[in-house]
């Protein structure tokens, strides 16, 4: 869980980077040769440097209606964005010119075992204890899973 950002003063860049599950969020507004790159794990924190009142998108209200939520990179503000979960981002400081990858993508395994046995794995590694282990179904994706 983690979202961080390097400056690098030699080259004059700096890295952003997001977990590969998305658990923890990086936003970006502005720009960096206009009136500044700002930066935040939370809206709210961009509020402060923001040089006018964030504008609600109007163009996500159905997707929101839809989906309960909404579809990185978009935040439900104009000129707010999300960086995408197990993506980097290098920014040239000088030029604004900007790169994106992904370091990580879970739907490419290095090895071959497939889902059950990885399930089982897992399965054995959580449970072992001194005492007796109960389990939980929530309902959701790992729930379904099991």
């Amino acid at each position: 869980m983690f979202a961080f950002a390097l400056l690098d003063r030699y080259r004059g860049k700096i890295l952003f980077g997001r977990d590969p599950l998305g658990i923890k969020p990086l936003y970006l507004m502005g720009d960096v040769l206009k009136n500044g790159l700002f930066f935040a794990s939370e809206i709210r924190g961009l509020r402060a440097f923001a040089l006018e009142k964030l504008k609600c998108d109007p163009t996500i209200f159905a997707e929101f209606l839809l989906n309960g939520f909404l579809y990185e990179p978009r935040t439900g503000y104009v000129g707010v964005r999300k960086l995408f979960p197990g993506d980097a981002l290098e920014l040239d400081l000088s030029s604004g010119e900007s790169r994106q990858w992904s370091f990580y993508d879970p739907l490419v395994r290095s090895d071959s075992k497939d889902l059950n046995s990885l399930i089982q794995e897992s399965l054995h590694l959580q449970s072992l204890a001194d005492v007796t282990v109960g389990l939980f179904f929530s309902g959701g994706i790992d729930s379904a899973v099991l």
